[in-house]
């Protein structure tokens, strides 16, 4: 784990995979990236899903992905990890990270190269609505 301020000199930096591979590091959202990376031709739908508290500034990212018709979280927190026995996207957000945060946002990755380049991924995703966890 390294923080995008030590590694980038950015508060924030959403790298693709095979940066935070060559730097050998990087936070929850890099984590994210390089598992929807190497995940994207296995699942039939997936996301990236940043989830933040309000009142805090706390801020995180986990990778779901819906796999035979269920859904799942792959997370570098192991007590966010879920496998795909969910029913819907908010169903397993929600069973995962309701505890510790207020509302998260769905990141859509289609047509975006999770694996090349040095720039910041964040923009290039689109963002396909934003929900309450309370």
């Amino acid at each position: 784990y390294k923080r995008d301020p030590d590694q980038y000199g950015h508060s924030d930096f959403w790298a693709p995979c095979a940066l935070t591979y060559a730097l050998r590091g990087g936070d929850c959202e890099d984590y994210a990236i390089c598992a929807a990376a190497l995940l994207q031709n296995d699942v039939q739908e997936g996301h990236i899903i940043y989830i933040n508290h309000s009142q805090k500034e706390s801020a995180h990212a986990v990778f779901a992905y819906k796999l035979n018709g269920y859904w799942g979280i792959n997370s570098n927190n192991k007590s966010e990890y879920r496998l795909p026995t969910f029913s819907s996207l908010h169903a397993v957000v929600m069973d995962a990270l309701a505890d510790d945060y207020t509302q998260y946002t769905i990141y859509d990755y289609q047509g975006v190269d999770l694996i090349n380049g040095n720039e910041d991924l964040e923009n290039k995703m689109k963002q396909a609505g934003s929900y309450s966890l309370k």
